[in-house]
């Protein structure tokens, strides 16, 4: 049960990154990176902004050219990963000074098929590690409760 919801939970999450990347690089001008004003501003972004929404771009020299949110200093993208048509990435990492969890998806920002960058999004783990833990002390507690009334 709980492994079970740990990844429904973390697809639910990937789903919305998935969404927000594509957002923001149909929302970017053609042959530009993203803009950072948009995600920064913009009222359709304000409940990813509560939720702990970062995001990194990087151009095809590997520089950090945008970034904006409460996290940031994720992982450089691989070299392989500027190669065309390559599919997005995720990982989860520790935040360096909050100690959350943070789970990235990388994905290239592409115009006219040509590679511009790399774009990268994330979003803190916090809620979804809340209810995990409360559904682990629920099995903890519940699962011996039950047992001894079945008994």
């Amino acid at each position: 049960v709980y492994a079970s919801m740990s990844r429904s939970l973390t697809t639910v999450v990937d789903d919305t990154l998935r969404s927000v990347a594509a957002q923001i690089i149909a929302d970017s001008g053609h042959g530009e990176l993203v803009s950072i004003d948009d995600v920064a501003q913009e009222p359709e972004y304000e409940q990813l902004r509560d939720r702990g929404f970062s995001m990194e771009a990087w151009d095809l020299n590997g520089r950090l050219v945008e970034s904006y949110g409460p996290y940031g200093g994720f992982p450089t993208p691989s070299a392989d990963f500027y190669a065309p048509f390559q599919s997005g990435q995720f990982m989860t990492i520790e935040d360096g000074e909050s100690h959350d969890p943070v789970r990235i998806y990388s994905v290239q920002i592409v115009d006219r098929n040509e590679v511009l960058g790399v774009l990268q999004v994330a979003q803190n783990l916090n809620n979804i590690q809340s209810t995990l833990n409360l559904l682990l002390i629920t099995l903890l507690i519940g699962g011996p409760l039950v047992a001894a009334a079945a008994g």
